[in-house]
């Protein structure tokens, strides 16, 4: 922290606010500098300054999020996802799943399996159901992960988004698996295979939303689901 400051000072003369952005707690010897600084830089000093900590969560909500996609590809260039900026409130969220490991509970847990009327009724297919049932075991850390966000509309918001993604995806092809790629393309970029815990994370979030009905269509209550499978054996 305090090498960051010192050349923060050395190449900008006239900022009165330093914010740190870190993906760890502060410890004690954080705390202590942050403490020293103040002192040095109080209102009352020659040169004041508040210091101000972000975690990556602060960074995309408060900053990247308004960038335009211009922007972002001249910062993030050859970044596939930057193109869908919409979901980028998201991303903080996919960090999150991938970077902690599944606990014993979740290992173990005998989860609800993907609705197959629903995977029926539009087509999607069986590679699809195996996806989604690996993500559905991080379910209830998606759930907690969006009762600590300081916007409790952030869930809805970002269930409509998904809808708009797959509604315009929908439009322009009406091919399932299709659609479906472009769904996990639009949130974890085209090269989010390469990386297993990243994958896992793209299914997590977008079987979230297929449940939760932002995504694809409910079959109707007249729906013969078995007669469905039987019919295309």
């Amino acid at each position: 922290m305090a090498s960051d400051f010192d050349r923060a000072v050395s190449e900008w003369s006239d900022f009165t606010v330093w914010r740190f952005v870190t993906n760890a707690h502060p410890g004690p010897v954080a705390a202590a500098f942050i403490i020293k600084f103040q002192k040095a830089h109080a209102p009352a000093s020659s040169r004041p300054i508040s210091p101000v900590i972000w975690v990556p969560t602060d960074l995309w909500s408060k900053v990247i999020r308004d960038l335009p996609a211009r922007d972002l590809a001249d910062v993030f260039p050859g970044v596939p996802r930057a193109e869908n900026v919409e979901l980028a409130d998201l991303l903080p969220l996919l960090d999150s799943l991938g970077n902690t490991p599944a606990t014993t509970d979740e290992v173990g847990a005998s989860i609800r399996p993907v609705p197959a009327s629903k995977m029926r009724f539009n087509k999607l297919p069986s590679s699809a159901r195996f996806e989604f049932n690996e993500g559905r075991l991080t379910a209830p850390r998606i759930d907690q992960w969006f009762d600590d966000q300081a916007d409790p509309g952030l869930r809805d918001q970002q269930g409509e988004k998904f809808r708009c993604i797959y509604t315009q995806q929908r439009e322009s092809t009406d091919i399932p698996s299709e659609i479906l790629e472009r769904i996990y393309t639009a949130l974890g970029g085209s090269d989010f295979r390469m990386d297993s815990k990243r994958a896992n994370a793209v299914y997590a979030v977008t079987a979230y939303f297929f449940d939760s009905c932002h995504i694809f269509e409910e079959p109707p209550a007249d729906y013969d689901s078995e007669q469905a499978l039987a019919a295309t054996d």
